[in-house]
């Protein structure tokens, strides 16, 4: 009868066990990253940091901190030319922090990045992100009759990444293959410019090559186009 008694409370446990664990995704996007951020001060002080996803430009070497104030200076230090993408922000009382994510280099390779920098050593990069934020009303719900078959069958040349619909600055070039599948557009955010061509907006990318492009555009309708000219949207 004891033995039984026993038996019955490992099933319990074992059912409570597989309830609480979680799935763990090897693809997570920067969101998902964002929510398990591990950040002692940002622990701390989680109430007070308001999310952001936004991208800075060092136009000089800045210094990483463990947390705001100026408390500690960290070893490797954001370098000219590099971009690096910020998940919180926190205001101290003349002071603008944020907290770091990712670092890109000139070269276009992302390392995860830890560490607090002084936004005003920062200049403010408008990526696909902030193209979003700005127009999330304008983005196309009913996609279903859109089909790009064939322009994807018909490829020739590398496709063109953007950093934002219409913005004319090239980002990179990719390969022909990585032209978005019909899921991916289905599943994705797809806006429409004024000349009647669809973008889709990149805003987290990992490729199986453990390449990754962030906050970036394809354009749907004309994707090996480099002189996609500079057009203001509002």
């Amino acid at each position: 009868m004891r033995k039984i008694k026993w038996i019955a409370v490992l099933v319990v446990l074992l059912i409570i066990c597989s309830l609480v664990q979680q799935p763990v995704s090897e693809k997570n996007t920067p969101v998902e990253q964002e929510e398990v951020c591990k950040d002692k001060f940002y622990l701390e002080h989680k109430e007070e940091c308001e999310s952001a996803n936004w991208v800075f430009l060092a136009n000089k070497q800045v210094k990483r901190y463990d947390r705001p104030k100026k408390e500690k200076v960290l070893k490797k230090p954001i370098y000219q030319g590099e971009r690096i993408r910020i998940q919180q922000i926190y205001q101290t009382t003349f002071e603008q922090w944020g907290l770091l994510f990712w670092s890109r280099d000139k070269e276009g390779n992302i390392t995860n990045t830890t560490g607090w920098v002084k936004l005003s050593d920062l200049e403010f990069v408008y990526d696909s992100n902030a193209f979003y934020y700005d127009h999330k009303s304008e983005m196309i719900t009913d996609k279903k009759k859109l089909c790009f078959e064939n322009i994807r069958e018909n490829l020739k040349h590398k496709i063109i990444l953007w950093s934002y619909p219409c913005s004319g600055e090239m980002v990179c070039e990719l390969n022909k293959s990585k032209y978005p599948t019909e899921s991916q557009i289905q599943n994705g955010l797809v806006y429409q410019d004024k000349e009647s061509r669809y973008w889709l907006l990149m805003l987290s990318c990992t490729y199986s090559t453990g390449t990754r492009w962030e906050g970036c555009s394809i354009c749907l309708s004309d994707p090996e186009n480099s002189n996609i000219s500079v057009s203001k949207i509002k």
